[in-house]
């Protein structure tokens, strides 16, 4: 399980300060089956790529374990998703635009990061879509919703841009529903998230 957090710096400046950056105490184990409620342990690192739209960073992430249960977590800067290698500012780019310029895939990501792929800008869109109900509660929930007269991405895009920007739609996204607006639904998770989204 991965944890956001906002270390209130940019990627750049994340990975210049590496194992230095302030990582917080860690408290309450998250399994929902532990009733531990201290401090978790501090494990160490694991590496990972952060793609900015200009350049490929190999960052720290740091890990959490459970004294109690002995599961382990990691947290991760809020300027990041899980499994997504690519910035959310990255992504929430060539969103904006395939939404708003209707910009073909290819383009929006040429323009976007010398390394993305049409592929993965597609992968992107499909799942922003498909939790568009989910999206919606979520803007619905800040006094965001979109205008009904555009497509859901465009209404999307623009909502989130008056909100505050991606990351902090994607935190409020992540308290709401416990998954991240990029990730995919696994199989066998609460229903209420196929029946909204």
């Amino acid at each position: 399980m991965q944890r956001i957090h906002d270390f209130k710096i940019d990627l750049a400046s994340y990975y210049a300060r590496g194992k230095d950056n302030l990582f917080p105490d860690w408290y309450d184990c998250p399994n929902p089956k532990c009733k531990y409620t201290g401090r978790l342990w501090r494990i160490g690192f694991y590496e990972r790529n952060a793609i900015s739209a200009t350049a490929v960073y190999r960052i720290v992430i740091r890990r959490y374990r459970c004294p109690a249960c002995h599961r382990t977590y990691s947290l991760l800067p809020s300027f990041l998703a899980p499994h997504i290698q690519y910035t959310l500012a990255v992504v929430f780019h060539c969103l904006r635009l395939i939404a708003l310029m209707q910009m073909p895939f290819r383009a929006a990501a040429s323009l976007t990061s010398e390394a993305m792929t049409y592929q993965q800008v597609s992968l992107y869109k499909g799942r922003v879509e498909n939790k568009h109900g989910l999206c919606q509660a979520v803007l619905v929930e800040s006094g965001q919703a979109g205008d009904t007269n555009e497509s859901f991405l465009q209404g999307w895009v623009k909502a989130v841009e008056r909100e505050g920007g991606i990351e902090l739609f994607s935190h409020k996204f992540i308290a709401a529903w416990k998954v991240c607006f990029l990730a995919k639904i696994p199989s066998g998770y609460p229903p209420v998230l196929a029946s909204i989204g």
